[in-house]
């Protein structure tokens, strides 16, 4: 994983305060950190969709994920107890 360089953090009164050249820098420099972003977020939305079946990993490095299963009725649910 690459190391992000700290960028520096304005409120709205210091961004106003800054020359138009400073303000182009900083939108500059705030796009390429976006784009950045967008494909570091592309990577991990491939990255999700790899397991066992579509490369050649093995099925222990898949991710273990529960089936989605609707919420049954309580009633339905309900075991009988015994007689005693």
């Amino acid at each position: 994983m690459r190391k992000r360089k700290k960028h520096l953090e304005f409120n709205i009164n210091q961004i106003q305060q800054l020359p138009s050249e400073q303000l182009l820098n900083l939108i500059m420099q705030q796009q390429q950190v976006i784009e950045e972003l967008q494909q570091e977020v592309e990577r991990l939305k491939l990255s999700l969709q790899q397991n066992s079946k579509t490369t050649s990993k093995p099925p222990s490095t898949d991710l273990l994920l529960k089936p989605e299963k609707p919420p049954a009725d309580k009633e339905q649910t309900k075991v009988p107890k015994r007689k005693q």
